[in-house]
């Protein structure tokens, strides 16, 4: 755990924490910025392939509220994002579906 001012960042150890953060994502791509459709996740919770082979890591602020997420990929046989973008091949299974 680290504080940094009024926040403190954290891996997302508990079963509350990773809710939260899946539920803040579900906030930011599908609502905020309609990257990923609503239809695709009845829960409210955005999540990926890549969830089972990442560190989560949240951001809370002063009342324990979970106000930012990110995520440490670790080695898998999905690869690392970034790369499937540089090959047109793999870009497409990183890709949100047209909406």
């Amino acid at each position: 755990m680290i504080q940094l001012g009024e926040y403190t960042f954290q891996i997302a150890d508990t079963d509350a924490l990773r809710e939260a953060l899946h539920r803040l994502r579900y906030q930011v791509y599908v609502e905020e910025y309609g990257f990923e459709k609503a239809a695709d996740h009845p829960d409210g919770l955005e999540k990926d392939a890549l969830d089972s082979h990442a560190i989560p890591l949240v951001a809370l602020d002063r009342k324990g509220r979970v106000v930012g997420t990110a995520r440490l990929i670790r080695r898998s046989p999905l690869g690392f994002p970034a790369l499937g973008f540089a090959d047109a091949d793999k870009r497409a299974a990183y890709e949100a579906p047209a909406r």
